[in-house]
């Protein structure tokens, strides 16, 4: 089971489409933020152009977290899948 997105973007790449049920932890902060994620129901780790997910999602494979997948957020609404609308 898939607990939430984890957006690794800027605040306000966040703000433009978020996942359903995605929180954001910008990169520099990752190390504190991810303690805070369930391990038993995994996530999918994203970002704009695959750089920042990748490399999260690596970090996220070290610290054993069992379902973890990786996507780029324009390959995700290219496949039509679901985002979140900014409200701004």
């Amino acid at each position: 089971m898939i607990a939430a997105g984890i957006d690794i973007g800027s605040p306000e790449e966040y703000q433009v489409a978020p996942l359903p049920a995605a929180v954001n932890i910008i990169e520099k902060d990752f190390e504190k933020g991810v303690a805070l994620l369930p391990k038993e129901k995994g996530g999918i780790v994203y970002c704009n152009g695959g750089g920042r997910s990748y490399s999260a999602y690596r970090k996220l494979m070290k610290l054993a977290y069992p379902s973890i997948y990786q996507a780029i957020l324009s390959e995700w609404k290219e496949a039509g899948l679901p985002v979140v609308k900014s409200q701004l």
